[in-house]
């Protein structure tokens, strides 16, 4: 039988949910991100044509002088990244 269900889209990432407080939720998250800044990018590979460098550094602008590393570990579509079964924005 045909059914007619109605998705709550984030307005960052696309994904759908179910109600429309999950994709509140899940926009608040990235809006959190924001004061997140890049300060260097670095290539491992130095033959490497990639579209991604293979290390990023990032500072939060409300934080101290901490810095992450962040190491690239794979790359894909969006859909390869948010599956229904992984919750990104919650932990």
């Amino acid at each position: 039988m045909v059914t007619k269900k109605t998705y709550w889209e984030c307005g960052f990432c696309k994904r759908l949910y179910d109600e429309e407080g999950q994709a509140s939720e899940c926009e608040k998250h990235h809006r959190e991100m924001t004061h997140l800044t890049v300060i260097d990018c670095i290539d491992i590979n130095a033959d490497s044509n990639d579209l991604f460098p293979g290390k990023i550094l990032l500072k939060n602008d409300n934080g101290d002088d901490h810095l992450a590393e962040y190491k690239l570990s794979t790359q894909g579509s969006i859909a390869d990244f948010y599956k229904p079964e992984e919750q990104w924005h919650q932990s």
